[in-house]
């Protein structure tokens, strides 16, 4: 599968994108699981010898997989996009365009990050979107992290020298 994967200059813009879909996907998944935990929390289900299993299950989803799962793709990402640079042998001719690319990685990291903190202050998600930390904390330094990641990508893609063959 990572036979043939080189980096690419879109590697950042793909990692934003990537990372906000994901976050908007994990804390809508918690708020709807949080909203099942009251249906069988205020129902007839609650009386039964499984419920406080799933109660326990679902709090455990919303707490904590949930954040682990994306803290991993999200390292995940940065390790294989770091990984992929050190794969490829890229002329210093293509360091602008490289630059050009992470600077529109970084410029809808700004969008990204503003939309998904209005987007965890709308009323009903609130609460939900408070207890999630982990993705909070990615998502709002967001921009910092693609600056980096842009930075290293660059560093490790182009300091092994010039070059059409691959290595």
């Amino acid at each position: 599968m990572l036979k043939g994967k080189k980096a690419d200059f879109t590697d950042p813009i793909l990692i934003i994108i990537i990372l906000f879909f994901l976050a908007v996907s994990l804390v809508t998944s918690a708020f709807v699981v949080t909203k099942l935990k009251l249906v069988i929390q205020n129902t007839p289900l609650n009386d039964t010898e499984q419920a406080a299993d799933i109660i326990a299950s679902m709090d455990t989803l919303v707490n904590y997989s949930t954040q682990n799962a994306y803290m991993f793709i999200f390292a995940f990402l940065v390790i294989g996009t770091i990984v992929s640079s050190f794969m490829v042998k890229v002329h210093p001719v293509w360091f602008f365009l490289y630059i050009l690319f992470g600077g529109l990685g970084v410029l809808l990291a700004v969008f990204l990050s503003n939309t998904y903190n209005a987007f965890i202050n709308a009323g009903a998600i609130l609460s939900v979107a408070a207890q999630q930390t982990k993705i909070n904390y990615v998502m709002q330094h967001s921009v910092e992290i693609m600056i980096g990641v842009v930075a290293l990508g660059a560093i490790v893609m182009f300091s092994r020298g010039g070059g059409a063959e691959p290595v």
